[in-house]
Formats: structure tokens, sequence, C-alpha cells
């Protein structure tokens, strides 16, 4: 219970109210009447009671790229690492609100960061980026008078901005291919590699962005199957993936092949020097396996979908994100390669065939070619 207590100074009357509650700082105000400083501290009290309450010194000093910082080092601190999507989304809140501090964050600010996201994504990972941001907050055990975030999911959510992950079945149709690569600018090069690989090889777009060259393998002594080890989401693992190793199908040898050297020429100028000392074919991969490095020089993997967002856009085409890539390439792996469901689950990672059915979109014109 708050104490009260009356002084006197100069002939003026005052009073100052004190809060001193278990698992929260001290709290004083002074006010010229007693029932004022009353109310102050039933309000005060009457929040600390419902879980609204907060510092406002805490706040003011908290700042959103700092929460981000924490909301990662409470995993890492128990071995989990947070990479991938997760990683990215973070990155991306506190690159935005760099310099915000929890305090002045406003309904208005969150709302143009969702407003700049869907410019590039799909409700669904705005949906998720949000909620990354909401455990940022909560993470920070600061009790907030207002959560504008958790305020705005519920908004998104009622008008159906916002939704869970949509059961999709877009693929390429007939010239996005060709329409795609064309739409690529001088500096958008890079993703031609990424786009192919990913209908070659049905990888997420952050497998593709950790994938090093180092990563790939042969897969016994004096074999000829080159392999590639990746780690995959899998929730029911502890860390939450688990290890793969999938092999380097001829279409996935081929965009090897056929960008090798435009990569290695392009970014790689020292490597070019050592490998001609060498006398090592540039243009195949075979080298690879001593220098090590990634194939996307992006710094995070949303970088990717978003570049991709733009190049659609250019394009001309609608309604296409990177993810849809897997789609086409598990179809392709079927109607097109004649593999097997059970070589198509090793290179999609799905544990059950219900799992790989939503990413195979068989076209109808193609069960007719299969018949």
């Amino acid at each position: 219970m708050a104490t009260i207590r009356k002084r006197v100074s100069n002939k003026t009357i005052s009073w100052n109210a004190q809060i001193r509650r278990k698992g929260f700082p001290a709290q004083a105000k002074t006010f010229k009447s007693h029932a004022a400083a009353k109310a102050w501290a039933n309000k005060i009290e009457t929040e600390m009671d419902n879980g609204s309450w907060i510092a406002e010194q805490d706040a003011r000093s908290t700042f959103i790229d700092d929460l981000a910082k924490n909301l990662i080092h409470s995993f890492e601190r128990f071995g989990i690492t947070v990479e991938g999507p997760k990683r990215s989304s973070i990155d991306i809140i506190s690159k935005y609100f760099k310099g915000v501090s929890l305090h002045d964050l406003t309904y208005e600010d969150v709302s143009a960061f969702a407003e700049e996201r869907l410019r590039t994504v799909q409700g669904s990972t705005l949906q998720q980026q949000l909620y990354y941001f909401r455990q940022m907050i909560t993470n920070s055990r600061i009790h907030l008078k207002e959560n504008v975030v958790e305020d705005l999911i519920a908004d998104l959510t009622q008008k159906k901005v916002i939704h869970g992950s949509e059961y999709r079945e877009r693929r390429l149709e007939s010239g996005e291919y060709e329409a795609l690569m064309e739409a690529c600018t001088p500096g958008q090069s890079y993703m031609k590699f990424l786009i192919d690989w990913a209908i070659a090889s049905a990888m997420r777009q952050g497998e593709i962005h950790a994938m090093k060259s180092s990563d790939f393998f042969y897969g016994e002594p004096d074999s000829d199957t080159l392999c590639l080890g990746l780690w995959r989401k899998d929730k029911s693992v502890k860390g939450g993936k688990r290890y793969c190793v999938i092999p380097v199908l001829p279409q996935m040898q081929g965009v090897l092949n056929f960008y090798g050297h435009e990569i290695q020429s392009a970014r790689h100028r020292r490597t070019q020097k050592k490998l001609k000392s060498q006398k090592l074919d540039a243009g195949s991969f075979t080298h690879l396996k001593a220098i090590d490095r990634q194939f996307c020089h992006l710094k995070v993997a949303s970088s990717i979908s978003d570049t991709f967002a733009k190049i659609r856009k250019q394009a001309g085409i609608v309604d296409l994100t990177f993810h849809d890539l897997r789609h086409e390439a598990l179809s392709q792996m079927f109607n097109v390669h004649k593999m097997r469901v059970e070589e198509v689950k090793v290179m999609s990672g799905h544990r059950s065939l219900d799992q790989l059915s939503r990413y195979v979109n068989i076209k109808p014109e193609e069960v007719t070619l299969v018949a």
C-alpha cells in the first residue's frame, strides 16, 4: 500500500506519495493536495496489479534494436541458434526502428512499418514479422500501458490484411520464366542463378542463402555422386533444425556449370588468379571444395524474396513469390524428371506424403502427357 506524507517547506504544504512493491522499482511523486497524491497512488498500484504499468525511465532508455539483440541472446545463451527467416525478420525490424525507444513507439510507427513491408511481402510474412516484434517486447519484461504492436496485429487481423499461411498452388506459367530473367537488371544478375538453383533443387530461400562451397562433398570414397549437406527446419528436434544430405541432381549440376565461371569472375578475381596459377578450369565446379564461400552475397535471406518481388513487378507478373519456385521444382521432379516419391521426399525434406503433396501441383495438361 502507498505511503502519503505531508511536507511543509516555506509555509507551503505538499503531499509526497511513495509506492514500494516487490518486483517493481520504488515510485515517488509530490502533489499539492492529498487527494491528487492518493489518486496517483491508486492509479499506479492498479496498473501494477493488472500488469499494464511501465516505468517510463526504463522505456525511454530501451531501444527497439536493443530488444532485438536481447531476444536473439535469450535463445543463443541456451545453445539455440537463431538464423534463417526468423533472424532475417528480427534484423529487418531492428534496422527499421534503429534508435527508436520503446516509450516513443507509436501505433502510426508500427503501421508505417507494416505498410512498407506489404509492398514486397505477403500478408502471412508480415504477420510472422509482427509476431517476432511482439515477442521482442514480451521478452523485455517491460509492462506497457499500450502495446501498439499487439493493437496493430488485432486490427490487421480483423481487416484480413494479415492471415495464416495460404494453401498455394502457384507455379510458373508459360513465358514467365523468360520474363523474370529478362527483367533482372545488371545489379540483379545474381538473382538469375538463385532462380535457376531454386527451380533445380527445390531448396528454400534460407537454405540457398546459407549454402557454401564447403557444403558440397562426394558421398563415398571414389564415388562420382556429388552431395550437398544442409540444415533444415524441424520443430521436433532440439534446436529446431536437423542436418540433411541431398544429392546434386543433373539439373543442379547443370546450373552450377552454367553459372560457375560468371560467379567466379564477377566476385572472386583473386580466386581466378589462384585458379589460373594452379591451371584449374574456372568453368567447372571441381575447384570449389578448396575455396569456401557463400553463393549468395545478400546479408539476410529475406532480401532474396524482396528482390524477387521487385523483379516480378518489373516483369509484369502478378502473384508470384520466390517460394512458389519450390512448388515448381517439386512438380517438375515428378512430371519432367520422372523421379519417384521417395526420391522427391529426399530432395524436399518432408517427413510425410501429406506435407509433400502441398507442394506438388500437377497441371491437367501434364497429367495427359504423363498418361
